[in-house]
């Protein structure tokens, strides 16, 4: 027997860059986004999950994982993006593993139900030797945005949640200890 989630999810990976900085088109974000899997079931999740290096592995590497709800592209001009942002998880580096997977789960597993709406997906930037965490949300509002801060931080061991729109790029419009 299956275990259905609410939603499905797809899992993206980024290719490598061949060249330093920022793509200078959406085309080129496009072809570098690379779609690993859509699953609809935990198993199926799991089943690429487990096939995937962990980020602790990665430290010497760049590249990024996007788990985005179905339909929804990792990318600031996607419709359900546009007018949203990002709750950027700070956490301890040698969590990473941990704040991942705790992530994940609680994403697909919908353990925020009453803002299960607005969560767009989520992304893991590997730098080398440094992580980013993200939560994209659909709606900016501040107080919605807040409570879904709370509810993150309260299932998931972060130091701080940060929240910036994806409009206003590195402006950070608030913080949640």
């Amino acid at each position: 027997m299956e275990h259905e989630l609410e939603n499905s999810w797809t899992l993206y990976v980024t290719k490598q860059r061949t060249v330093q900085g920022f793509e200078k088109s959406k085309q080129e974000w496009e072809d570098r986004l690379a779609n690993i899997h859509t699953f609809i079931t935990a198993e199926s999740f799991w089943s690429v999950n487990n096939n995937l290096r962990s980020p602790s592995e990665m430290t010497n590497d760049r590249g990024d994982y996007y788990l985005f709800k179905d339909k929804i592209l990792p990318e600031w001009e996607d419709p359900l993006n546009v007018g949203g942002g990002s709750l950027i998880l700070n956490f301890d580096p040698f969590k990473v593993d941990e704040v991942w997977n705790n992530l994940q789960m609680s994403l697909i597993g919908n353990f925020f139900p009453e803002y299960s709406q607005f969560v767009c997906g989520a992304e893991l930037a590997i730098r080398k030797n440094r992580f980013k965490i993200a939560v994209w949300v659909s709606n900016a509002d501040s107080d919605v945005v807040k409570k879904l801060s709370i509810q993150i931080k309260s299932v998931i061991e972060v130091i701080s949640i940060e929240f910036r729109r994806h409009a206003s790029g590195d402006k950070i419009e608030f913080s949640i200890k």
